[in-house]
């Protein structure tokens, strides 16, 4: 009788509902067979399971806030979840979301962290509005390193960065940031220059650095350059390379700034800090003759005429265009700058020497034999003339890609150019000597003006400049093997 009296009950459910659709289902059900808390506590055990699949622990999160229930008790369980470094990103946000809510302590570094990456708009609301109720000083290195990463940021999202870093330095937030580069335990000054330097015309800047009373190598090194050069660095690399030669290479400054004030009167050359090396090995060079902007140009024209088989040095060449891009001399002669010109003096000669061109030889036969890595290097002047040196790759990625190690890194803010060889096998078109999406990037991020290397035959090297702006310049092609 009792197996037949149960015959037609309802069996319990096995579990607690563990997604929205349950938990709806059991509402809807009116079932007395849960209550909030045990629901919501057997959730917070799946979402803390690695070894449940990401999305079943998402979902238990999802029921956990849909519940709405302060269950104090299981918040510092939660939190754990925001210090797993393989925890799915929709489950930490959905964790974060719901201790902001509850005020739960300790979640500074939590908050920045999430904030580059919350794309969900009502969870990046929260995430702003926790820091300006909660403007530690400590977290205004974080802030800054997101505000530079932003780049060029909707005008909602500037205004609340503004706020944020006004409510952490109780200031305007320019002057926080020239404060902060100015502060000894300040560590996002390459991030804190770009904010400032996009924003601030460099009129305005410069004056307001004069008004500094600099006490740290980078504040000391912008003061230096924006007296000496009129130049106020834009970027972290060019704060970086500021501070390294202010504090290495002061009687080479003096000799810099006096040769670009000069540059400055005559051409309305504008200085940077890319510039240096060129600039302090002209004026420090007695045998090197000075040349007006008029003679460069004749001298790189002749060079490059000859090489294409031009009727004579004195004519023009039409445009020549790679793609859509334009790679002559004469159609960018005029808006290349006094420096981009000293370059492509000094690297015509290099590479018209014998020396130079057998060295250029071995490099090509071994870096095409070489499929593992590009070969490359960095270009200086040295004893009045500009020569190469290898710099053998920190990585090996394959053969479209040059990496360079710590050396290079360090030694190109005292450099005219770096360099990259394109020599593979079989030699394939004029293309090939094109810089890559890669090394224009390479130029722009350190700061760098570049030259590719390319095999066009097996007897020749097609050479092209380019300049951290993007523009590129058809040298032409030179014999190899003499």
């Amino acid at each position: 009788m009792g197996v037949l009296a149960c015959a037609g009950c309802q069996q319990p459910p096995a579990h607690p509902p563990q997604s929205l659709a349950a938990l709806e289902a059991h509402r809807e059900s009116g079932s007395q067979d849960f209550t909030d808390r045990t629901i919501a506590l057997h959730n917070v055990r799946r979402v803390l399971d690695k070894s449940l699949p990401a999305d079943q622990r998402v979902a238990s999160m999802q029921v956990v806030e849909r519940l709405d229930a302060a269950y104090a008790e299981a918040y510092p369980a939660l939190a754990r979840v925001l210090s797993e470094a393989d925890a799915p990103p929709a489950l930490c946000h959905g964790v974060l979301a719901l201790l902001i809510g509850r005020n739960y302590p300790g979640l500074d570094k939590h908050v920045v962290a999430a904030l580059p990456h919350a794309t969900d708009a009502k969870l990046r609301a929260a995430l702003v509005a926790w820091l300006l109720e909660h403007p530690s000083p400590n977290l205004l290195t974080d802030v800054v390193k997101l505000w530079a990463a932003e780049g060029k940021a909707e005008p909602e999202v500037e205004s609340r960065f503004r706020r944020i870093v006004e409510r952490m330095s109780a200031s305007d937030w320019d002057t926080a940031l020239l404060n902060a580069i100015n502060a000894e335990n300040f560590f996002a000054r390459g991030s804190a220059i770009e904010v400032l330097a996009a924003r601030i015309p460099a009129v305005r800047l410069r004056r307001e650095i004069a008004l500094l009373p600099a006490r740290t190598p980078a504040a000391q090194a912008m003061k230096y350059f924006s007296e000496r050069f009129a130049y106020v660095p834009k970027t972290g690399r060019e704060l970086l390379c500021c501070v390294v030669l202010h504090g290495r290479e002061r009687q080479r400054l003096d000799l810099a700034a006096k040769l670009a004030y000069e540059w400055q009167l005559r051409y309305e050359y504008s200085f940077n800090v890319r510039d240096f090396h060129l600039l302090s090995r002209l004026a420090g060079d007695p045998l090197r003759k000075p040349l007006q902007r008029r003679e460069l140009i004749r001298e790189i024209s002749r060079g490059i005429a000859v090489r294409a088989g031009s009727a004579g040095p004195g004519r023009v060449s039409r445009p020549v265009f790679r793609g859509r891009r334009l790679v002559s001399f004469s159609a960018q002669a005029e808006s290349l700058s006094t420096a981009d010109l000293w370059n492509l003096l000094l690297i015509n000669e290099m590479l018209n020497r014998p020396r130079v061109r057998l060295a250029l030889k071995i490099m090509a036969e071994r870096d095409s034999e070489d499929r593992q890595t590009q070969w490359g290097g960095l270009v200086r002047y040295d004893q009045g003339q500009a020569d190469a040196k290898l710099y053998p790759p920190t990585e090996k990625r394959g053969d479209d890609q040059y990496v360079p190690p710590q050396q290079w890194l360090e030694d190109a803010i005292d450099s005219m150019a770096f360099f990259v060889g394109h020599f593979r096998r079989p030699v394939n078109d004029v293309s090939q000597a094109d810089p890559s999406q890669r090394e224009l990037a390479l130029a722009k991020e350190h700061n760098l003006y570049g030259l590719i290397l390319a095999s066009v035959s097996p007897a020749t090297v097609r050479a092209m400049y380019l300049n951290p702006e993007g523009t590129i310049v058809d040298l032409g092609i030179f014999p190899a093997d003499q």
